[in-house]
């Protein structure tokens, strides 16, 4: 059904965004056969390849085009002048700066105090000349010699082997095995990925992390692509245009965004883009299997559910406490244990009475569906269409 929706989209002239972490999503690049497609639905196919213009972006690898994180895109005083409210303005940037400071200790994973170290890169992101787009090489630098950013008694804020270290693996990024999220490919550009090739097309742009070599680099591009999307959000969009500009679709929200305490790098700025996209003509896509392993904090900024099978006991008793939440569970949602597959009920504000509690099934997909696909199989497909871009 996400799918669908994400074709929807692209028919409506809307940019897509999908983050693909296993494979399944990097296959919408593909039409589905048009023997395949009912008759009643061939203009709709059709008017779906006229105007889908699919890029595959792989970060750190040539397998699609390649993106890279290098230069990092920090607020400057001129993105964020309109904001007319001051302290608003200065909460905006000091959420960026916290979000990009807390990324990169993460991706460290140095030990220690993390904290401290949180707190003192933040100190050193908020000294650094933005006026142009900062390296990774001079975030290392003045974590090496914090002094000549004016940053004094730096004991107070961090220990010095920590800050050494937090150097050193900092530094491991910029050269060497440990670069390839730093180097090489363009970087990622929301103004450019959302501009078509030519008039007419729509741009789809799935993110394939799988050929990343381990999970926290998984979590820590998604981190890094959540917030740079905040960003380009708030200093780039007319909140007060009341238009769709884009669909970030994400796959599997439980790998990313988990129930309880658990706090993986993506998992705020995510919730943050699900909590104020909508108001810059952002939406946000998500789906699951297992309803009780995701963050009840995004069903909650969710304005439209679509209810599928749920396949345990705990799933329904989660969804009938995010329903709760809002004001009370509507009565079907017990009978969507065991539900045919493929089936869904939905929900939305203001949905005509008519429609409460009614199961309904989506048509038939445009593109190809089928298991998920390699490293070496995007590749190859990619290459097959012609796609490969600028930085592939």
């Amino acid at each position: 059904m996400a799918k669908i929706i994400a074709e929807e989209a692209l028919r409506a002239g809307v940019p897509v965004l999908a983050i693909d972490p296993q494979g399944d999503l990097v296959q919408m690049m593909e039409a589905r056969p048009r023997p395949d497609v009912p008759p009643a639905l061939l203009r709709a196919w059709e008017e779906l390849q006229e105007r889908m213009e699919p890029r595959i972006l792989t970060p750190g690898s040539s397998h699609g085009q390649r993106l890279c994180l290098d230069p990092l895109r920090l607020p400057s005083a001129s993105e964020l002048s309109h904001i007319a409210n001051p302290a608003l303005r200065a909460e905006e940037e000091e959420g960026l700066l916290v979000a990009v400071a807390a990324n990169l200790v993460s991706l460290c994973a140095c030990g220690g105090e993390e904290e401290s170290q949180r707190t003192f890169l933040y100190q050193v992101l908020q000294r650094l000349p933005r006026a142009a787009p900062v390296r990774l090489r001079d975030i290392v630098a003045a974590v090496t010699a914090p002094e000549d950013l004016g940053i004094d008694e730096v004991d107070s804020l961090i220990r010095k082997s920590e800050r050494e270290r937090l150097a050193r693996r900092l530094n491991t990024f910029v050269q060497g095995p440990s670069a390839r999220l730093f180097s090489g490919g363009t970087r990622l550009d929301f103004t450019e990925l959302l501009r078509p090739s030519r008039p007419g097309r729509v741009p789809l742009n799935i993110v394939y992390l799988n050929a990343l070599s381990n999970d926290d680099e998984k979590h820590f591009f998604l981190a890094a692509l959540a917030t740079e999307l905040y960003r380009w959000m708030i200093t780039t969009v007319d909140a007060t245009s009341g238009g769709v500009n884009l669909l970030f679709y994400i796959d599997e929200a439980r790998d990313w965004i988990p129930a309880g305490g658990s706090k993986p790098p993506a998992k705020q700025p995510l919730i943050r883009l699900f909590t104020q996209g909508r108001k810059y003509g952002v939406g946000c896509l998500l789906c699951t299997q297992s309803p009780r392993s995701v963050d009840y904090n995004v069903f909650g900024n969710t304005s439209t559910k679509l209810i599928g099978r749920l396949e345990a006991a705990q799933d329904v008793e989660r969804v009938i406490d995010w329903f709760t939440i809002e004001g009370g569970a509507p009565p079907w949602v017990a009978a969507r244990k065991g539900a045919p597959k493929g089936s869904f009920v939905a929900r939305w504000p203001d949905m005509p009475a008519a429609l409460a509690g009614r199961a309904f099934k989506g048509r038939t997909l445009f593109t190809r569906h089928a298991g998920a696909w390699s490293p070496d199989r995007v590749e190859r497909a990619v290459t097959e269409a012609g796609l490969r871009g600028p930085g592939g």
